[in-house]
């Protein structure tokens, strides 16, 4: 393959055939593959999930015991592929379009400031013979102008700030790697500069076009502010709060979400943790005593490691989205029927697995080097298996069977449960020594090593220790526990973090609008103030008046962006977990922020309307 593919993950390298053994094909208890396939033309996903129905029904039927409520799965390979992240990159596109239109709002209401104090200049303009359509295609040019070169930084910048994204992106984000500033986005920058340019100078260039000759040249333009065009930028602002607030809303909303997983208690501690990964080939370790002798040999060693305090393996980590699960039945207990056999996890553990991981032992004993193939089969189990199988009993010296012609294993341990994913609640696990785990060639892959100090500084000393018993055999994902928890949410921090950045620039520009517009009604209204001063008004009284105007918009955009925002965030359902769309707190935490940010942003212009000149503001 040329260099760059990669199918289905970008740790594959190599592929091999799929080689099934007589006896795998005689066997019909394995529903562990995943088909690929290539539909014939005019051929629907609806019409392939039809076929294979009858199919699957017709391997139920010949084999009802390992196949009843066994089913098959159609799906587009671009769902499969961009399934999960399909919802949180709308949802990011939908703030990036918000933030778009609140730079409108926010340059529309500069730009109409900019016509009105220029009103009696176009006024002279059309009295000296300019038309209309002149003024109003001279305003849309300069518009155009300024959001052309706004684009042309823009896209100048989003080279710099794709890089920055790949780099903050999760591993597992589809196709992140090809992402970049390509021909189709300059295309797409440049005409929403434009469109936002024509959009920004549409209201100004109407509203000068609509304006009265006569009156315009009469009036004084030291005056006040004429209202249609103060209701005009009001509605503005108010628009504007409103978007802001919903951007908001769903970066609390977000914030909130990653808080709760944070604080979902995994069952182990990851602090001081090293791991990696040694999987044994099968051409050298193909008994499960050459297997075992090596587990023995490395876990000896390690701990020996100096800053090591203990180590063992397991056949997958906990998040490392690598499990495997069996059913199981009971003994004693009715077999149950066909499609009803309880299905639990499992997974290899040396000796030590559960205290170097920090997993409480709550009943029972740990696995031992002793458990091997000639003695009693046992297990250990987790607390949720326990609850679910022997509610009310005591699960030590129970017996179960995980395969048909299996033998009876007894359990001898409970321990904590442990969590494979921070959505899910933890499933009901069990755990087997490696002698007498017969299921993979990899029964133990993964190896844990608690240390007193850095983790990683003990890398080199742990290659050192495994070459030293096998030098051919590869090490890879070496890496700390606390980094392998973070990648169980690097998808939620990613989008935790350019939604922040985004509700922090929206914040801002909202608090810009606010300024703007509260200061150039103080220019505007300077002589009415330094009247009003005059004839005995307080100081106080100008405070509250400015503020009261510039609290009326805040307060109105407020609450349209709060409905807004109750209808919206239900679509970020699937992005939140242990919080709701419409999470009091969340809403009430965005309208205290944006309540402080407003009369911050309201309250300079305000004390400089509180201090005007009375004298001063009567000899203009």
């Amino acid at each position: 393959m040329p260099r760059g593919f990669y199918f289905p993950d970008p740790d594959d390298k190599v592929f091999v055939p799929l080689a099934l053994t007589p006896q795998q094909l005689a066997t019909h208890d394995g529903h562990s593959l995943t088909v690929v396939a290539r539909l014939k033309p005019g051929a629907t996903i609806a019409q392939a999930q039809s076929d294979l129905d009858g199919v699957a029904a017709r391997i139920t039927e010949a084999n009802p015991a390992t196949n009843t409520g066994v089913g098959v799965t159609v799906l587009s390979l671009h769902d499969h592929v961009v399934g999960d992240v399909r919802t949180a990159l709308l949802v990011l596109l939908g703030v990036v379009g918000f933030l778009l239109l609140i730079v409108c709002a926010n340059i529309g209401n500069l730009l109409l400031s900019r016509a009105s104090a220029r009103s009696r200049e176009f006024a002279v303009r059309t009295a000296l013979g300019a038309g209309r359509l002149r003024l109003v295609r001279q305003l849309l040019t300069e518009s155009t102008l300024l959001a052309a070169i706004g684009g042309v930084v823009g896209l100048a910048l989003a080279f710099w700030g794709v890089a920055a994204v790949r780099s903050l992106a999760p591993a597992g984000l589809p196709r992140i790697a090809t992402v970049g500033v390509s021909a189709p986005a300059t295309l797409f920058n440049f005409g929403i500069a434009l469109l936002a340019g024509l959009v920004c100078g549409l209201a100004p260039a109407l509203r000068s076009h609509r304006s009265d000759l006569h009156e315009t040249l009469k009036a004084d333009t030291r005056g006040s502010a004429d209202r249609s065009g103060a209701r005009a930028r009001g509605a503005l602002i108010v628009i504007e709060t409103a978007l802001g607030v919903t951007v908001l809303v769903g970066a609390g909303l977000l914030l909130r979400s990653f808080l709760e997983l944070e604080r979902v208690p995994l069952g182990f501690r990851p602090e001081q943790i090293l791991t990696f990964r040694a999987a044994l080939p099968a051409s050298r370790y193909d008994t499960s005593a050459k297997r075992t002798a090596f587990y023995q040999q490395l876990a000896e060693r390690l701990r020996a490691l100096p800053g090591a305090q203990a180590a063992s393996g397991v056949s997958s980590l906990p998040l490392s989205m690598s499990t495997r699960s069996t059913g199981i039945m009971i003994d004693g207990a009715p077999p149950p029927a066909p499609g009803q056999i309880p299905l639990v996890d499992y997974r290899s553990v040396t000796p030590g697995y559960f205290s170097t991981m920090g997993i409480p032992l709550l009943h029972g004993r740990d696995v031992a080097w002793s458990d091997t193939p000639t003695s009693e089969p046992v297990i250990a189990i987790s607390d949720a298996m326990a609850r679910k199988f022997w509610p009310n009993q005591d699960a030590l010296g129970k017996r179960i069977r995980h395969a048909p012609t299996a033998p009876l294993v007894t359990v001898v341990g409970i321990v904590g449960d442990v969590h494979t994913d921070l959505v899910h609640q933890p499933r009901p696990a069990m755990y087997l020594p490696p002698y007498q785990d017969h299921g993979t060639r990899d029964v133990i892959a993964d190896w844990a090593v608690k240390t007193s100090g850095d983790p990683a500084a003990l890398g080199p000393a742990i290659r050192t220790a495994v070459w030293a018993i096998d030098p051919q055999l590869p090490i890879t994902r070496v890496q700390t526990l606390q980094r392998l928890r973070s990648a169980a949410t690097a998808q939620e921090q990613f989008n935790l973090v350019l939604v922040g950045v985004f509700s922090l620039v929206a914040l801002i520009l909202v608090a810009v609008g606010l300024y703007g517009v509260t200061s150039y009604a103080v220019a505007q209204r300077t002589r009415e103030l330094g009247i009003r001063l005059a004839l005995g008004a307080q100081p106080g009284d100008v405070l509250r008046a400015v503020l009261g105007q510039a609290a009326r918009l805040a307060v109105a955009g407020l609450a349209i962006g709060m409905v807004v925002s109750l209808v919206l965030t239900r679509v970020m359902a699937t992005l939140l977990f242990g919080v709701g769309a419409r999470d009091p707190m969340t809403f009430a935490g965005v309208g205290a922020l944006l309540a402080l940010v407003s009369v911050i942003a309201c309250f300079i212009p305000a004390r400089r309307a509180m201090r005007v000149d009375p004298v001063v503001a009567l000899r203009m």
